[in-house]
């Protein structure tokens, strides 16, 4: 299946999940309940290997769903929200689901979230004025995540939505041979 197919997939779940949860103090206490079974399929693999294979009937990987579900104590909503996930066999997208359904809480509550990659750790200053930035162009409050990555030799890369706001030495130098290159071609 696509990356596109997958998210628009990822998204309708996710939208599905908003409409079970309609009050903002529930939503929050959907959120601390997906991370708990995502925790727990992160930290024992071969759970969600049972919940997806094939080679189990689907009875039988129901069964194991609610029984991960009592055991964690999720919600019934969720509890037949992962049933529905299992029957359709599409627990390998739960994570994208949380996604979503993070992304579509961030947005209702005017929140964008960022991921920024940076050559060397930012300083608090720094941080501060890049989200202060980030703000005014995306005109919602801005969470951002940090990383380090030493390939970019020097700058910083921000991802935020479907926005990619490239500032790295490494993307300016690739930006850079790409118009030589099309100014200038190498024959021969």
């Amino acid at each position: 299946m696509s990356k596109i197919k997958s998210r628009l997939i990822q998204r309708r779940y996710a939208k599905a999940l908003m409409g079970l949860y309609e009050e903002p103090g529930a939503r929050e206490e959907l959120g601390r309940q997906l991370d708990l079974l995502i925790q727990v399929l992160d930290q024992v693999p071969a759970l969600e290997l049972r919940l997806d294979s094939e080679l189990l009937a689907r009875e039988t990987r129901v069964a194991v769903a609610v029984d991960l579900a009592a055991r964690l104590g999720l919600g019934e909503a969720l509890t037949g929200f992962l049933v529905l996930l299992v029957r359709r066999g599409r627990v390998e997208n739960l994570r994208g689901i949380q996604e979503a359904w993070q992304g579509l809480q961030d947005r209702a509550a005017g929140v964008v979230r960022a991921r920024v990659s940076a050559a060397s750790p930012l300083d608090p200053q720094q941080q501060a004025t890049l989200e202060q930035e980030l703000a005014r162009l995306s005109g919602a409050k801005v969470i951002c995540q940090y990383e380090t990555d030493a390939s970019l030799l020097g700058g910083c890369v921000v991802r935020m939505e479907d926005l990619l706001l490239d500032g790295s030495l490494s993307g300016r130098l690739a930006r850079l041979r790409r118009n030589l290159l099309e100014t200038h071609p190498i024959e021969g």
